[in-house]
C-alpha cells in the first residue's frame, strides 16, 4: 500500500496545475508524515541540502523572463516528491519495499520479466536517496572547514567551490555502489536470481 501510494502521490504532483492543488498535496503529505512517525527535524536537514537544486528551479524561470511563481511551483514539487520518497524509506526497510514491489509486479514474472532484479534495483534507488544527501552534507562541511565559500565571491569562485563538493560526492557515491556491489555478489545474488529464473521457465 505505501509503494502504490507513492506512486500514486508521485503522479498527482505531476499532473497537479494549480497552487490550490499543490496545498492539498502538502497537506497530505503532512498527514502521511504525522501517521508515520517521521522524523521532521531529519526529513528538514535532507530537503535543505537540495537548496542548490530548488534555487536552480526556481532562478531558471526568473532568468528566462517567466517570472518567480513558475520556479516556486516547481521547486515546491521537487521538495514534496523527495519528501515523499523519505517517508517510504524513513519508515520501511529495503526487505519489505524489495517484497512488497516483488508481488506488485508478479505477474509480469510469468512472461519472463525479472521482477526480482527491477524490485531489488528500485528498493536499493530509494534507499540510496537519504544516503547521497547524507553524503552531500558531509562533503560540504569539510569542504567548509577547509575554507571553501558558498555563498561569496564571483561566479567562478561559487562554481569551484561547488566542484569540489560534487566532485567527491560522486565518487563517495560511486565507492557506495562498488561496495553494494561487491556485498551482493558475496552473497551469491546473481546466481541465486539465474537459478530463480530457470525454476520459473
Amino acid at each position: 500500500m505505501k509503494v502504490v501510494a507513492v506512486f500514486a502521490y508521485s503522479i498527482a504532483l505531476l499532473l497537479a496545475r494549480s497552487w490550490w492543488a499543490m496545498g492539498v498535496l502538502a497537506g497530505l503529505f503532512a498527514i502521511a508524515a504525522v501517521a508515520g512517525k517521521l522524523p521532521l527535524r531529519q526529513a528538514m536537514s535532507q530537503l535543505i541540502s537540495l537548496g542548490v537544486i530548488l534555487a536552480f528551479t526556481v532562478a531558471v524561470p526568473v532568468l528566462s523572463g517567466q517570472g518567480l511563481l513558475p520556479g516556486l511551483y516547481n521547486a515546491c514539487r521537487i521538495a514534496l516528491l523527495v519528501a515523499a520518497s523519505l517517508v517510504i524509506t524513513g519508515t520501511t526497510s529495503s526487505e519489505q519495499l524489495a517484497r512488497a514491489l516483488d508481488r506488485l509486479l508478479s505477474p509480469l514474472g510469468r512472461i519472463g520479466v525479472p521482477t526480482r532484479d527491477i524490485a531489488t534495483a528500485a528498493s536499493i534507488g530509494l534507499r540510496f536517496i537519504p544516503a547521497i544527501i547524507d553524503e552531500y552534507h558531509l562533503v560540504r562541511l569539510a569542504q567548509q572547514s577547509r575554507g571553501a565559500r558558498f555563498e561569496s565571491g564571483g561566479p567562478v569562485q561559487r562554481i569551484r567551490a561547488w566542484r569540489n563538493v560534487f566532485i567527491p560526492l560522486f565518487v563517495g557515491l560511486f565507492r557506495r555502489a562498488e561496495t553494494l556491489a561487491v556485498a551482493m555478489d558475496a552473497r551469491c545474488y546473481g546466481a541465486q536470481a539465474e537459478s530463480s529464473m530457470r525454476l520459473r521457465v
